[in-house]
């Protein structure tokens, strides 16, 4: 999705591994929290989130549709 806000594939790739490393250190660090309630709080509301994004995104962005399909691959050529 950066690449499509961003108009440029390359460009896409350093807040993408941006987002990556950050993630990455979260979860290696989470594991250190043991079963505090704020962690499996936070844990339940990334996995909620995540699941609500899906859903929302599958009828927002409906790539069947000639419409969308053409604007995303528009953005990344």
């Amino acid at each position: 999705m950066s690449a499509i806000a961003l108009g440029d594939s390359k460009k896409a790739l350093i807040p993408f591994s941006i987002y990556m490393i950050l993630g990455g250190a979260i979860l290696y660090n989470s594991q250190w929290a043991g079963d505090s309630v704020w962690m499996q709080f936070f844990a339940g509301g990334v996995l909620g989130l995540t699941m609500a994004h899906f859903v929302v995104d599958a009828h927002a962005w409906r790539l069947s549709m000639p419409v969308q399909r053409e604007f995303v691959l528009k953005r990344l050529t």
